[in-house]
């Protein structure tokens, strides 16, 4: 880390490694926790590695990309969420005209969390949407009907965070061609800036 050029723009990338509950689907790096405590403890571990990345580097150097992926980001709380940000522009220097991205859960983000999503100078959300067939949610234990991610979408351009990505999946227990489909014309209603599609 010492070696870098003091002039070379970094992307910035933090994993929240906590979910409410598990999607049968996942292969991401996460641990379920209903309480609050592993969460805040992981933070505190986050925050001192941010510092002590830092430290390591030749200069305060400057980010352009920010990412939060997961787990779900949206298990920490609206206050721990916005320290984080702070602490990164404390150690970092994050360009205006940075990308801040934050993966999203519509299930655990309600419209306090997003508003400080906005307030933190986030510009990006991938909203984790799946399918929106109320069978595949059931079977893949990841329920949240089209209104509540509706609701979250309103809410994110609200607050001023306008890229909205919605991620799908095919390739999901009980999903047809034509449910998938039917899943990208509902998503293409709320206008989103990309839609990634996974395996």
């Amino acid at each position: 880390l010492s070696e870098l050029p003091a002039d070379t723009p970094l992307s910035l990338y933090l994993h929240i490694a906590y979910c409410a509950e598990l999607c049968w689907f996942c292969g991401c790096h996460t641990k379920i926790t209903r309480r609050y405590k592993p969460i805040a403890d992981y933070l505190e571990s986050l925050l001192a590695e941010i510092a002590l990345v830092a430290r390591h580097l030749p200069a305060r150097m400057g980010a352009d990309h920010v990412h939060f992926g997961g787990g779900s980001p949206t298990a920490l709380v609206a206050d721990d969420f916005v320290r984080t940000v702070e602490t990164l522009r404390q150690n970092f220097i994050i360009a205006d005209s940075a990308e801040i991205a934050v993966e999203l859960d519509p299930r655990t983000a309600d419209e306090a969390y997003v508003r400080a999503m906005g307030q933190a100078g986030v510009t990006r959300a991938s909203v984790g949407v799946q399918d929106f067939n109320p069978a595949v949610q059931e079977i893949i234990n990841r329920v949240q009907p089209f209104e509540l991610v509706e609701d979250v979408i309103g809410w994110l351009r609200r607050y001023g965070i306008s890229e909205v990505n919605m991620d799908l999946m095919y390739g999901l227990p009980l999903q047809t061609v034509d449910s998938v489909v039917e899943t990208c014309q509902q998503d293409q209603k709320k206008e989103p800036q990309r839609i990634s599609l996974f395996g």
